[in-house]
């Protein structure tokens, strides 16, 4: 009588099968965890950035807050658009009251065609006296 240690072909197959079966879908849930992480990513950063953007705006002179498109903002590959327009202010004047708009995008991408990463809005009022 002799005893054969090994595999088969068949049982090598079907093991390869098997695992295939169940790595296909692992694969494609860590490829979708990966670019969930660098999209997390972006958006952390433009948060951040959209914060300090509007944070300089607020500490700006009435007069020297301008309508501005900033190009890899502070250094980081990313895009600021600050637009400033005049809001009717509770004297009647257009010019009592600015609306800051902070938009900020990934350099380079079509700004018409998609949309920023975030965005916020702030007014600024001037000769405020409480």
């Amino acid at each position: 009588m002799r005893i054969e240690k090994g595999v088969t072909l068949i049982e090598l197959v079907i093991t390869i099968v098997v695992v295939s079966i169940i790595a296909i879908p692992i694969g494609r849930v860590i490829g979708q965890q990966v670019i969930a992480i660098v999209d997390s990513r972006d958006y952390v950063i433009a948060q951040n950035l959209l914060r300090f953007e509007m944070e300089k705006a607020r500490n700006l002179s009435y007069s020297n807050i301008i309508t501005q498109n900033l190009t890899n903002y502070e250094g980081y590959p990313y895009d600021v658009n600050r637009t400033v327009s005049y809001e009717l202010g509770s004297a009647g004047s257009a010019e009592s009251v600015k609306r800051v708009e902070v938009k900020v995008y990934l350099a380079g991408a079509d700004q018409s065609s998609t949309g920023p990463l975030a965005s916020a809005v702030t007014y600024i009022a001037k000769n405020v006296s409480f």
